[in-house]
């Protein structure tokens, strides 16, 4: 009896100890939001460390507590959700208790400092051939690339072509467009997020042709009788030697302004207006200086 006994303790001593699972519940979230996990079934008031491991970087590790009835609550901080992907957590105990889950980030919105717009070519010939290829990277505040996202790429000038190569952007966050034009001049490409109808700050500039100026809506504007001479300034009336050092600066009193603007101007879209002082013989007046001031009665 007692080797029997003696075996049987032997026997219960040998089996393998069963692990306890626990529930956790997490949040999916925006990038530099940060989220909730909720842990259940865990043994009252014990302590635990949660493990976050993010798609780049290392682990996180949160300690904390569960409360008398076996469950807790833990938030990740914001600053450790800034990039976009999945996040996989365990816990981890004494007690050999196991669980794991998983939540992802999504990516913000479109940031104007961290998006971009580029082109291959600064310069392309008006024979509606020669293409630009443009490429435009969306990404938020956090440098994540967004994608799936449709924007629309527009030009300063209705008579540009622009052509998409990629419907959406990649997964790198990028869209691409061919663009090409008949006019020459210069044109000035812009990005709308069509998601959210906002457009980005940052532009870029292609070169048309021979530079010449077009599409816009001219106006002559006289002096009211200011007459300004060769090498003189409208505001000091000093000598400027910029004008009559040049051999082509034959030009005499200031006759009138030309100002050349679109025919339309939209909210949150720059313009180009340009203005030209002329003299009585039509010369062009090189070194007028002037203040310009711009009002509209549109709120």
């Amino acid at each position: 009896m007692y080797i029997k006994h003696n075996l049987t303790l032997l026997a219960i001593a040998l089996m393998p100890v069963t692990a306890m699972a626990a529930t956790l519940q997490a949040d999916d979230s925006i990038a530099g939001m940060g989220t909730d996990i909720d842990i259940f079934e865990l043994q009252p008031k014990k302590q635990y460390t949660i493990i976050v491991t993010p798609p780049l970087g290392n682990e996180i590790e949160i300690q904390f507590n569960s409360d008398s009835s076996g469950n807790a609550h833990v938030q990740v901080d914001k600053r450790d959700t800034e990039i976009s992907g999945i996040y996989s957590v365990d816990i981890e105990s004494a007690e050999n208790i196991t669980a794991s889950s998983n939540f992802e980030i999504l990516t913000d919105t479109t940031h104007n400092a961290q998006s971009s717009i580029s082109s291959n070519k600064t310069n392309i010939s008006a024979n509606g051939k020669d293409t630009a290829n443009v490429k435009v990277i969306l990404r938020d505040r956090y440098g994540n690339p967004i994608s799936n996202r449709p924007v629309r790429l527009i030009s300063n000038r209705s008579s540009d072509i622009i052509e998409f190569i990629t419907d959406i952007t990649d997964k790198s966050g990028k869209q691409e467009f061919a663009v090409r034009s008949t006019e020459n001049g210069e044109m000035t490409l812009r990005v709308i997020d069509l998601i959210n109808g906002e457009m980005l700050s940052e532009e870029t500039n292609i070169s048309v042709g021979n530079l010449a100026v077009g599409g816009n809506d001219t106006y002559k504007i006289p002096t009211a009788n200011r007459f300004f001479g060769p090498g003189q300034n409208s505001q000091t009336n000093s000598p400027s030697y910029t004008s009559t050092l040049r051999a082509q600066a034959q030009f005499v009193e200031v006759n009138h302004f030309i100002i050349t603007a679109p025919s339309e101007l939209r909210v949150n879209e720059d313009a180009t207006i340009r203005i030209t002082a002329v003299d009585v013989n039509g010369n062009l007046v090189e070194d007028y200086t002037g203040t310009v001031l711009l009002s509209s009665t549109d709120p």
